[in-house]
C-alpha cells in the first residue's frame, strides 16, 4: 500500500487524486448505493466533464468537525488510545483502487470512518447497529486498499452525540466491489465509453 500525505481536503491535488482511481464514495455509486451519484455522473467526473458532486457546506463542515472530533476522542481516551492520521492511499493490486481516509492507524492496522448524520438515522443506527449499504461498501473498499484488521464506524449526530462499532473485512462483498470497479475502469473510462443513464 501507498501512503501519499498531506493532500489538503477539497483541494485541486486531492481532488485529482480522487480522478485517477476509484474511492470509497465512487464505489457506492459503482454498487448503486449512493443517494448522491449515478454511474453516468461519476464517468464525466472522472473524465473531467463535470465537477465533483457538490455537497450541502453545512454537512462539510460539521463532517470534517467531527473527523477532528473522533481523532481526538481515541488518541485522548484513557483505555487504549489510538492515534489516527486522515491519509490517501493506494493499493499494492491495482493502483485504481484507492481511498481517501479519515483516519489510519499503521501500527494497529485500523481504519477510522466517520460519519455524521440527523438525531432521527443516529438514534435508529445506535439501536440496530445496521450500517447502511453506502456506507458498508464503502468502509469495506477502504479495508481492501489498507488491507487493515478492521474499521471503526464513527457516527456522530447534529445534536453531538457519537457511538461506534468495529467493522470487519467482508471477502466476498470485497471480491464484488473489485469486480464492479475494474469493469467500469476499463469499459467507460479508458475507452471513454459513458455507461447508460439509470
Amino acid at each position: 500500500m501507498k501512503i501519499i500525505k498531506n493532500l489538503e481536503q477539497n483541494g485541486e491535488k486531492w481532488h485529482s487524486f480522487r480522478r485517477e482511481g476509484i474511492g470509497g464514495s465512487d464505489i457506492a455509486v459503482l454498487v448503486g448505493t449512493s443517494p448522491f451519484e449515478t454511474p453516468l455522473g461519476l464517468y464525466e467526473q472522472k473524465l473531467g466533464l463535470k465537477p465533483p458532486y457538490d455537497l450541502d457546506p453545512f454537512l462539510i463542515e460539521s463532517g470534517e468537525r467531527a473527523e477532528i472530533e473522533a481523532r481526538d476522542f481515541f488518541k485522548t481516551r484513557p483505555e487504549n488510545p489510538i492515534e489516527f492520521i486522515p491519509i490517501c492511499v493506494v493499493s499494492d493490486e491495482n493502483p485504481i483502487i484507492r481511498a481517501s481516509l479519515d483516519g489510519f492507524n499503521v501500527e494497529k492496522n485500523i481504519v477510522l470512518e466517520v460519519k455524521f448524520m440527523g438525531n432521527q438515522k443516529f438514534k435508529r443506527f445506535k439501536k440496530t447497529k445496521e450500517i447502511n449499504p453506502y456506507h458498508l461498501a464503502q468502509i469495506n473498499w477502504q479495508l481492501l486498499v489498507t488491507k487493515a484488521e478492521k474499521a471503526i464506524y464513527y457516527v456522530e449526530s447534529f445534536s453531538g452525540d457519537f457511538f461506534y462499532i468495529n467493522v470487519f473485512p467482508d471477502t466476498q462483498l470485497q471480491n464484488n466491489l473489485k469486480k464492479l470497479a475494474f469493469e467500469f475502469w476499463e469499459n467507460h473510462i479508458l475507452k471513454k465509453v459513458p455507461p447508460e443513464k439509470g
